[in-house]
């Protein structure tokens, strides 16, 4: 039996995520009366709003004909554009958190951009960091070699593998009609939302097999995908590239304080070093607990699937 896609909607899936054993309770629909749960939500609309303001303003100072051309202003460039897309992706989740998401052509189209872009978003601001230490160490050791040519390959790479990266989601998105259990305050009471959700759906019944081997293997290594695109790439050209760029440093003061008498070098060097120090901190403080945990919650499921399918 086939299936034809193409003729395809949501009420082709209907899920009950409420009996999943794959998918977490995290996933049923919020209480909309819960007044902590609307003060987080609020608090993090006005985080969005003001993030998406100082982007802008970035982009239209960096936008400038005098400025744009200028290798580090095309990456502050970049940086604020894809913090942007994030943050506006993030605002229109929350908002379809509490509404049905549109249906028909457009729903479809609409829902694998969505979370596609906010996965494409998650991965090339951290590989755009990458791209940052491969200027700078160009800048330190072949300047003649870092032009606005360089700085757009290196942007266009991050993007690319940005792309690669965000595929999973936009290829596996669709919209579904999901029954949940809501809990509105006396009792529990059950709904159907149409959702934008990850569905695994098997290529000759249509069936939703979310609670297979293979959907827990494509959550799991979709996982694995984004922490080595949006982590460990990055880290570890920071470690490399940095390390690189302090020893150059070091390398180009000792010569300056041994043939010129430069005492004003060693400032300097202090200056990278701290720089490239904080720069690296801040990575691995802001991102690791995220992966860690991420990887955590992920692997279980993976594993419970596994052994589950091993004893039948």
């Amino acid at each position: 039996m086939s299936y034809d896609y193409q003729n395809e909607s949501e009420d082709d899936y209907k899920y009950d995520y409420g009996n999943s054993s794959f998918f977490p309770p995290s996933l049923q629909l919020p209480n909309e009366s819960d007044g902590l749960n609307l003060v987080l939500k609020a608090f993090f609309q006005v985080l969005c709003f003001f993030g998406i303001l100082a982007n802008l303003l970035v982009i239209l100072i960096c936008g400038q004909q005098r400025l744009r051309r200028r290798p580090s202003h095309m990456f502050l460039l970049a940086l604020s554009i894809v913090d942007i897309v994030f943050l506006i992706d993030a605002v229109i989740q929350r908002i379809y958190e509490l509404k049905d998401f549109p249906g028909k052509q457009f729903g479809k189209v609409f829902c694998k951009f969505l979370y596609g872009s906010d996965a494409f978003a998650q991965s090339a601001s951290s590989l755009l960091l990458a791209a940052i230490a491969w200027d700078r160490t160009l800048l330190l050791f072949f300047p003649q070699k870092r032009t606005t040519l360089s700085s757009a390959v290196l942007i266009a790479f991050s993007c690319l593998l940005a792309i690669c990266a965000a595929y999973p989601r936009i290829s596996h998105y669709k919209l579904a009609g999901v029954d949940q259990r809501v809990f509105n305050g006396s009792h529990v009471v059950n709904v159907t939302r149409t959702r934008c959700f990850p569905l695994i759906v098997h290529p000759e019944t249509g069936e939703v097999v979310n609670d297979s081997v293979e959907a827990a293997r494509f959550t799991f290594w979709s996982a694995i995908i984004g922490f080595i695109c949006s982590y460990l790439i990055t880290a570890v050209h920071l470690i490399v590239l940095g390390t690189a760029i302090v020893a150059r440093v070091t390398l180009v003061t000792r010569e300056a304080i041994t043939t010129h008498g430069n005492p004003q070098a060693i400032a300097y060097q202090r200056i990278v070093t701290y720089r490239i120090l904080v720069l690296f901190s801040a990575f691995i403080v802001c991102h690791t607990p995220f992966w860690v945990m991420q990887i955590l919650l992920e692997n279980p499921s993976y594993m419970n699937a596994v052994d589950t399918t091993s004893r039948r």
